[in-house]
């Protein structure tokens, strides 16, 4: 059987962030899409982010966990395990917000990305919004 290449990777850092990287991991899980590869790079934890990538390596493309240069460092390792079409970087603490990954999307266009304006209200954001600079965090 042939292995089909990952439509998307989607890359996770984290340091010392076991409950925050739990959230992100399952939000990634919820997309129930076989073409979606996480790779999880850990600058070498100590409060059990290495015991929660083990007990979850099945849902795990690629993770390692080591000292690193920082968090550009982490993600720059991350891309180099990387082999989907796409790349998302996606950090510990970060979630998907419902069911944004699936077959047919239009990777072209940009994900909403839903953020607090500057009286807290949530909104998203718009391609207009471009006008203004970069809205965009990594993420969108």
């Amino acid at each position: 059987m042939a292995l089909v290449r990952p439509f998307v990777s989607v890359v996770t850092v984290t340091y010392n962030a076991a409950e925050a990287l739990r959230r992100t991991l399952d939000s990634v899980r919820a997309q129930n899409w076989g073409a979606i590869e996480h790779i999880v790079i850990d600058g070498g934890s100590d409060d059990g982010t290495v015991d929660l990538l083990a007990a979850r390596d099945r849902e795990i493309a690629l993770w390692r966990s080591e000292r690193d240069e920082g968090i550009y460092d982490a993600m720059n390792k991350g891309l180099a395990g990387a082999s989907g079409e796409f790349v998302l970087f996606l950090n510990s603490g970060d979630t998907l917000s419902g069911k944004v990954l699936f077959p047919g999307q239009d990777p072209s266009r940009l994900l909403p990305v839903k953020v607090l304006d500057f009286w807290g209200k949530p909104r998203f954001l718009h391609l207009r919004d471009l006008r203004l600079g970069m809205p965009y965090c990594h993420q969108g």
